[in-house]
Order: C-alpha cells, then sequence, then structure tokens
C-alpha cells in the first residue's frame, strides 16, 4: 500500500499571506446589518426606558434616597405601577393613586426675571446710553443680581400649571406628595448610588412646598406710554409680571422640624472681595439625625386611619405643619407626619396628602419588613377604597424627567412601537433569506477584455448589418408577388402549357403598352447589389403594375 502523501508545511511568508477577501464578505455583511440593527433597537427603546437618575429620590432611583425598592413592592404585592414623564397634555397614564416626589425642583417655578424686571432693565440701559455716549448696552451683573441667582429659588413663583395639576388637574383618584429631606453625594463608582447623605436646608424645603398653595392670574396692566404698571406689593404675596398676564400667590410659612442635634460649625473662610459665591458657600453644615423609634397615630377628628403604625427607627424625624395642612399622622408628641392639604375658601379635586418624612417609602425600608408593612398599610390607607388591586401612576415631570412629544418617542412607546419592531424583524428575514438563496460571494469569472456592456452592442451591430445585407434578397420575391397580381386581377388564363408565367406577364405588359419589361425588370431585381437599387426596381416594378391596370380600366 503506497504511502499517502504529507502536505508541506507552509512558509512563514504563506502563513503570514491573506487568503482572498471573498470569503470574509459574508461575515462582514452580517456584521454590519447587525450593527445597524442594534444602533437602531437602542435608539427607539432607550427612549422610552426608565431614566437613570443619580442619588436623588425619584421613581427610578435605586439609591437609599430613591423609590425603585417602592415600586417592586407595589407590583409584587398584586398593584400596578406606570412611570408618567408625559404633560397634562400629553398621552399621560391615569390611576387611583398619584404620587409625586419634590426632590428635585426643577420646572417647578417661573424664572427670576420677568417682564417688568426687563422693561425696568431696558429703561436704565437707554438712560445709560443717553448719558455715556457710546457705552455698552449690556452692563455688568451686580453682586446682588448674582446672588439672587444662586440663592436657591428666593423670589421665584410656583409655575401654574404645576400648582393646578396638584389641585385640580390629577392623574388619579388620590395624590401623595412626597416632601424632600436629605441631600446626597454621588458614590465614585457607582454614579446612581449615593453616599454621606446630609439634612436639607428647611428653607430650600419650604420654598418647594410653595407648590401646594394655589396661584392666582390677573391681566397684566399697562400704562398710556405702553408700560407696564407696576402692581401694589403686599406683605406676604409674591408676583410674577408677565407681557399679558400677571402670577401672584400668598407664601405659606411652614413649620419645618427634626428629631436632630446641631452640628459643630465650621471656621467661615475670609472673603476680602465680597464675592457673592463665596458668600453663598460659606455656610453652616446642617443638623446631624438621630434615630427615633416612631410611631404613627391618626390625629383626632379624621377618618382614614383607625389605629397606629409602627413604623420602626427613622433617622432624623421631619415633621411639617401648616396653615394649609390638616394632619392625619402624628407622632406621640402630636408633630404632623402625614397631612392632607386644604386649599382656603375652596376644595381640592381629590385628596391630596403630604408625606413629610420620604424615608417611610424610600429604599431604607427595604433593610426592615416591619416598615415595608408600614408603608403598604400607609398607601393602601390614602388610596380610595373599593379596589384589592389599584394604580400607582408615579409622575416624574416635577423632577424634569419629561418626555418630548416628537416622532421617536412616539415610535418607542405601544402602539406605536410595533412599527420599529416589525421593520426590525423583517430587516432580519431579508438578510436570512437573502444569505440563505444565494450563499456567500464568489469569485467572478475572466471573461474577455471588453466590458459586458462593449459585447452586446457589438453582437446587436452585427445582427443589424446582416439583416441590412438580407433585404437585397427581397427583389426576386416583390418581382414574383406584382407579376402574380396582375395576372390574377386581370383574369388572364395561362394557355400554352410550354409557356412560363413570366413570359405571360411579358405580353400582358406589350398587349398594354408597359414602358418596360416585365423580364428586364426581373432580371434587374435578381441582380440588386445593395438597397438603393432594390428601392429603384421596387419603383419601376409597381410603375409597371400600375400603367396595365390603368390600360385595363
Amino acid at each position: 500500500m503506497a504511502a499517502s502523501r504529507k502536505t508541506p508545511p507552509k512558509t512563514l511568508r504563506e502563513r503570514l499571506t491573506p487568503g482572498k477577501m471573498s470569503g470574509w464578505l459574508p461575515a462582514v455583511a452580517l456584521f454590519l446589518c447587525l450593527s445597524m440593527f442594534a444602533i437602531a433597537a437602542l435608539v427607539l427603546f432607550q427612549v422610552g426606558s426608565d431614566p437613570k437618575s443619580g442619588p436623588s429620590a425619584v421613581p427610578t432611583a435605586v439609591s437609599a434616597h430613591g423609590f425603585a425598592g417602592l415600586r417592586r413592592l407595589l407590583d409584587g404585592d398584586g398593584h400596578f405601577t406606570v412611570i408618567n414623564r408625559y404633560e397634562d397634555t400629553g398621552p399621560t397614564e391615569r390611576g387611583d393613586l398619584e404620587i409625586i416626589m419634590l426632590d428635585d425642583a426643577g420646572g417647578l417655578f417661573l424664572s427670576n426675571y420677568d417682564a417688568l424686571d426687563a422693561q425696568e432693565r431696558r429703561d436704565e440701559e437707554e438712560a445709560e446710553g443717553s448719558e455715556g455716549g457710546s457705552q455698552s448696552s449690556a452692563g455688568p451683573v451686580t453682586p446682588e443680581q448674582m446672588a439672587r441667582y444662586l440663592d436657591g429659588n428666593t423670589g421665584e413663583v410656583p409655575e401654574p400649571n404645576r400648582v393646578n395639576h396638584i389641585l385640580h388637574k390629577p392623574l388619579g383618584k388620590a395624590v401623595l406628595v412626597v416632601a424632600p429631606k436629605w441631600n446626597a453625594h454621588t458614590y465614585p463608582r457607582n454614579p446612581r448610588w449615593a453616599q454621606a447623605p446630609s439634612l436639607r436646608d428647611t428653607k430650600a424645603i419650604s420654598e418647594v412646598l410653595q407648590v401646594l398653595a394655589p396661584v392666582h392670574e390677573s391681566e397684566t396692566l399697562y400704562d398710556d406710554d405702553d408700560k407696564i404698571v407696576r402692581p401694589a406689593e403686599v406683605e406676604g404675596r409674591k408676583v410674577h409680571v408677565g407681557e399679558d398676564t400677571t402670577y401672584s400667590f400668598d407664601v405659606v410659612t411652614y413649620d419645618i422640624q427634626r428629631h436632630s442635634r446641631p452640628a459643630p460649625a465650621k471656621p467661615q473662610k475670609p472673603n476680602p472681595k465680597n464675592d457673592p459665591v463665596v458668600a453663598l458657600g460659606n455656610r453652616a453644615d446642617p443638623d446631624l439625625p438621630i434615630d427615633q423609634d416612631l410611631v404613627l397615630n391618626p390625629a383626632p377628628g379624621q377618618a382614614v386611619f383607625v389605629a397606629p403604625l409602627r413604623a420602626g427607627k427613622i433617622s432624623g424625624l421631619q415633621t411639617i405643619s401648616g396653615p394649609n395642612l390638616q394632619p392625619v399622622l402624628v407622632t406621640a408628641d402630636g408633630r404632623p407626619v402625614l397631612s392632607r392639604v386644604v386649599i382656603p375658601g375652596g376644595a381640592t379635586k381629590v385628596p391630596v396628602y403630604l408625606l413629610s418624612d420620604p424615608d417611610l417609602l424610600n429604599n431604607q425600608i427595604l433593610a426592615q419588613p416591619e416598615k415595608v408593612v408600614t408603608a403598604l398599610d400607609l398607601l393602601d390607607k390614602v388610596t380610595p377604597a373599593g379596589k384589592k388591586n389599584y394604580k400607582v401612576v408615579f409622575n416624574m415631570t416635577f423632577n424634569g424627567l419629561t418626555f418630548d412629544r416628537d416622532l421617536l418617542h412616539a415610535l418607542s412607546r405601544p402602539p406605536f412601537v410595533a412599527v420599529p419592531v416589525a421593520m426590525l424583524i423583517l430587516g432580519l428575514a431579508l438578510m436570512w433569506a437573502a444569505f440563505a438563496r444565494f450563499g456567500p460571494a464568489q469569485e467572478s469569472p475572466a471573461g474577455p477584455p471588453l466590458g459586458r456592456g462593449v459585447k452586446t452592442l457589438a453582437d446587436n451591430a452585427a445582427r443589424l448589418m446582416a439583416v441590412t445585407f438580407n433585404e437585397s434578397r427581397l427583389g426576386p420575391a416583390y418581382a414574383i408577388m406584382v407579376r402574380d397580381q396582375v395576372i390574377r386581377g386581370r383574369g388572364f388564363m395561362q394557355v400554352d402549357p410550354s409557356q412560363s408565367l413570366d413570359d405571360l406577364a411579358e405580353r400582358i405588359g406589350v398587349t398594354h403598352g408597359a414602358a418596360d419589361s416585365y423580364l428586364n425588370l426581373k432580371d434587374k431585381a435578381a441582380r440588386v447589389a445593395n438597397v438603393h437599387q432594390l428601392i429603384d426596381v421596387t419603383l419601376k416594378l409597381h410603375a409597371w403594375k400600375t400603367e396595365i391596370e390603368r390600360a385595363h380600366k
């Protein structure tokens, strides 16, 4: 038996030389197609997913102060939770209970500077320009103006749409507003976690809670010079003057108390330049919270809660009381933790509750089963009775996390999300069908030096030339056709069998006085060499036939 031949090993140059790239084309095409569909899917579905938030008290935050755990608890308890990121005019979700967190004040207040401030600023610039000649129209920002910008929400009026939403246009049969409490810093290894929390300034919390008071609207007044008339100043009332509408509201004074002790004050940095930014940064550290074992008792005269709730240990318990708050759950010493919002001289559309301490609902409750039970009982009580499994809407428009009403966001939500999903499935199916039907790319066969188009053009020209050369052969056939038409048309018969049809046609032409001889014309038709000679012979044959027909008449 002959020994099998062994393949010689490849040299280093052969191993480093790449093969034909056509073998890689299917893999490259598949990778590009999958990448394109992956990018399309990421763009379409990312806009509809839950927003990633840092260490803040929003429903999607997984930090200790967030409420992602509460959503999972409600879902696990048989309830239905949704995230609303649309404004009131959009396709908003509605349910039995709406929960609003006021941790982020983005979009809750109107601008610091209104139309009246802009008018006064223009008047000052015009006066400076007339006195100083060519002075700059944009004056420098004063320290007072800088401090006004940096000092939180001082001087701002609540956004009327936000206030009307809570008091008159809710998304649920009851509204639970959760007050802010903590300032959290970002954990370096995970931006969505928090570390080293501190209690928030009570003044900032009081300003955020101004959205619970109604905002009054009136028409902006102008004088004869088309200048805005300054509204009368009333103590305890803030005004925002717009070009068409003037907004005003009565400032509500809230009493915010905490179970904490003051922190040791740090020495302030020197501020020789009287810089407002440095001055605002030289604030003392917030108070240090103290843990407290909390038992919530129903307030006298209310029927929502009938039994106490044990909430376990709460760090730095925060209680809020105010003239527009009616206590519902209070501590042992009578400080309100859960209150109902009331409007002087009116009523809210649905019951609106304010929870003063967010630690009763945020992710910190997951550490103790007792707090989980208390949180679920609290939500069950504030939700209107009549449903075992209710629907909870977490409204994130108060946290600056709203949806844009554009085509991309519409395509990322039901029922329009079926369109991009169908397109992705169809694209994958077409790609699979293409590879299954035709297989991988192949090497193109070696062809003639000329291109395919040049070859096709040459073939067509050759066929046309061949047809042109065959036209000269039509002369004898046309002569026979004319002869037969004359003989049949005149009723002549072949008397002598030895006489041919050509001789009969010649005799008919002589009898009728034709100018040309048929035999001569037929002989010329048989000797035609080009198209021009063929046309000349056919014209003479036609004239010969015409002379016989006219003579016969």
